[in-house]
């Protein structure tokens, strides 16, 4: 945009495709990067989040210690896509401000924000580029499997999510993540030097 002088990447896909590690490599470019993810962990300890979450859910997606429980939350939004549609009201527009806030106040020019969800925050028209990884279902689970996840909560979770393919039509540029860091470093590498 260039209000702001900035040049902002969306880095999306769907989960375990590959986003952190492209944003590490952009990172080795000089971009600042944004992870949504961590944003959503920050809203979802605020006490205007916090309060509505627990007026829409009740008090079944607190831990012991009386914050919200991601895991707890997570079984209730991954079994009902109303309970999820209320989840996202509640904390995209919180998540977006901040993220807004992050790109504005940084020096860098060159920006990444990692979002799988980057469409549905509102977020897709706000970037200059989007780039669209993308990796194979069976490597999605092996990653997941990696970090310890369950196939079958993680499947649960992938039917929840927008289809690998429906990212494709607001994609700059599609980066397929089936193979080693290298090609993927390759990839980027080539993308950027075209321009990003």
């Amino acid at each position: 945009m260039d209000v702001k002088k900035k040049t902002v990447i969306g880095v999306t896909g769907p989960i375990a495709s590959g986003k952190d590690e492209v944003c590490k490599i952009l990172k080795g470019y000089g971009f600042y990067v944004i992870d949504a993810d961590r944003i959503g962990h920050q809203v979802l300890k605020e006490q205007p989040a916090k309060k509505r979450i627990i007026a829409g859910f009740g008090r079944k997606v607190l831990g012991a210690k009386g914050d919200i429980s991601r895991k707890n939350l997570g079984r209730l939004v991954f079994s009902d896509r109303k309970r999820l549609l209320l989840l996202n009201s509640i904390m995209h527009p919180a998540m977006r401000k901040k993220i807004e806030g992050l790109v504005k106040r940084t020096q860098k020019k060159m920006v990444a924000i990692n979002a799988a969800v980057l469409k549905e925050m509102g977020l897709a028209g706000y970037c200059d580029r989007i780039w669209l990884v993308l990796a194979s279902e069976k490597n999605r689970l092996k990653r997941l499997a990696k970090r310890g996840k369950r196939s079958k909560e993680m499947l649960r979770r992938m039917a929840f999510q927008r289809k690998p393919g429906s990212y494709k039509k607001e994609a700059d540029n599609t980066i397929y993540n089936n193979g080693a860091k290298r090609g993927l470093k390759a990839k980027i590498s080539k993308i950027i030097s075209d321009g990003c």
